[in-house]
């Protein structure tokens, strides 16, 4: 019997029934499977991007997918992968993964739970679905001795797949739920929020085709397992912190050590399951606050997790406390990042700008003078810079910015001219310089925007600012001209 080797070979496999003999354990050849297959995943980047022109469309794919692959020629790609590139490479990676998966299935009893857990994933990850393949390694799955990460990327790997409806017995997850309440407490942090991400999209998918159906309530059960027992584990964490923290006088709660990524994964497994606790939502935030000026991805971090702050002020599915409450917590949330990203704004590209953009204006987020300015220096170097025509779709949300900021600075002028009349001209000159340059901005956009996008929506869009800004300005003047006479 042959040793399995410590290396990761990557060589061709070979079936089972036909090339393995008496020499050969049938778990060497599922080492060799499994580790072919994330070698295809793990190119999967160069499969998708390196074969660029001409697209080869296929009616199919493959089975449940929309997968394709594009076609040229690349000096830097592995020689193992030339053979993927001409004449058909859709159809040699298909015959490859057909052949693949038919020589697991011969040795399915030896495929141990790690294994199933990479060749579950790296399938996904090439958007190829086998369904005898996949139910064979669940059905065949051993929880006794399986991980907690293999556990949780089989889920991923479930949440991932277009045909997992097909797939799923409620026996599993109640095998999972007895799995859990006996490993939770040997879980890492990496392993339960990878739980939660994955069963909260899983349930989402399966809703789709199940109206009612013991599965969900199975998997309703075994998120809420795993969230008790994470956000326990952090309020915990934050607050031993905090206790040793406490000589320093400093009232603030101590970072847990779930990272941001596990904490925006979290985050988002809220809104998919609907869980609109008030108390969690705001420990999540807290924490996501302490950690994301230390992230090393920081601005594309700052603009996932804004991203997913998402409450719906009518949704009547909310108790209203709770839609309140939440509704707050996000905006002092983005607004504490917002005065954190102040003088870092000229980090970012236009494309980044926007974005951030959306979200202030989605969620109506107040921002300070001191912003105002940075973000415009760091938009206007960006637009006197910028080599061609933006986007229609990347200025939009800058141009609404300005506008919305332009009305409520107006308003703060007229609040502290007539109800504040002890403030000093020169505090009252630097709210004029504020609605001045707002007013500035929106004029350049909409000559830029009229020159470039000529169409009728654009014209409206126009009209209905301009108009606004006038009727804004009017009505500044009035009250001006009529308090000054008094």
């Amino acid at each position: 019997m042959l040793r399995i080797p410590n290396a990761s070979p990557s060589g061709l496999f070979t079936n089972f029934e036909t090339k393995c003999s008496e020499y050969f354990h049938p778990r060497v050849l599922v080492y060799v499977l499994r580790n072919k297959t994330a070698y295809l995943a793990r190119n999967s980047s160069i499969l998708n991007s390196s074969f660029k022109s001409p697209v080869l469309n296929r009616e199919n794919g493959f089975s449940g997918t929309n997968f394709q692959i594009h076609s040229t020629q690349n000096l830097n790609i592995d020689e193992n992968l030339n053979k993927y590139r001409s004449p058909d490479p859709f159809q040699k990676l298909e015959d490859d993964l057909t052949q693949l998966s038919c020589s697991l299935i011969s040795c399915i009893d030896y495929v141990q739970p790690q294994s199933v857990a990479t060749i579950m994933l790296s399938l996904t990850k090439l958007n190829y679905f086998n369904e005898q393949l996949f139910s064979s390694m669940l059905d065949s799955f051993t929880f006794e001795s399986a991980r907690p990460k293999s556990v949780s990327l089989i889920l991923y790997s479930l949440s991932k797949c277009a045909r997992a409806s097909e797939l799923i017995h409620a026996s599993f997850f109640r095998n999972i739920e007895d799995f859990l309440e006996m490993t939770l407490f040997y879980s890492s942090t990496r392993d339960l929020t990878t739980y939660l991400i994955s069963i909260a999209k899983l349930r989402d998918n399966l809703m789709r085709t199940f109206e009612h159906n013991d599965i969900l309530d199975t998997l309703s059960n075994v998120y809420n397992l795993i969230l008790n027992h994470t956000v326990s584990k952090i309020d915990s964490e934050a607050k031993l912190i905090e206790k040793e923290e406490s000589k320093s006088r400093e009232n603030k709660p101590g970072p847990c050590s779930f990272n941001v990524f596990e904490l925006s994964n979290i985050l988002e497994s809220f809104y998919l399951m609907k869980h609109y606790n008030h108390v969690n939502h705001e420990l999540i935030l807290n924490q996501l606050q302490l950690k994301l000026p230390y992230s090393v991805n920081y601005i594309s971090d700052i603009l996932y997790v804004m991203d997913l702050l998402n409450i719906n002020p009518k949704n009547p599915a909310i108790k209203k406390l709770d839609r309140t409450s939440i509704i707050r917590s996000n905006k002092k949330f983005c607004e504490a990042i917002l005065a954190d990203l102040t003088d870092k704004l000229r980090l970012l590209n236009i494309y980044e700008l926007s974005r951030l953009t959306q979200v202030i204006n989605r969620l109506r987020l107040w921002t300070e003078d001191e912003f105002l300015k940075s973000y415009t220096n760091s938009f206007m170097a960006i637009f006197k810079s910028y080599k061609g025509v933006i986007d229609m779709e990347l200025i939009l949300p800058i141009l609404l910015y300005y506008n919305r900021r332009y009305e409520s600075s107006i308003n703060r002028e007229y609040y502290q001219s007539h109800i504040n009349k002890r403030k000093k001209s020169e505090f009252m000159s630097g709210l004029n310089e504020i609605s001045d340059l707002c007013g500035h901005v929106c004029d350049l956009l909409q000559d830029y925007m009229s020159d470039n996008y000529p169409s009728n929506r654009i014209d409206d869009l126009l009209k209905f600012t301009s108009k606004l800004r006038t009727n804004r300005s009017l009505h500044r003047m009035k009250y001006n001209y009529k308090f000054s006479h008094q």
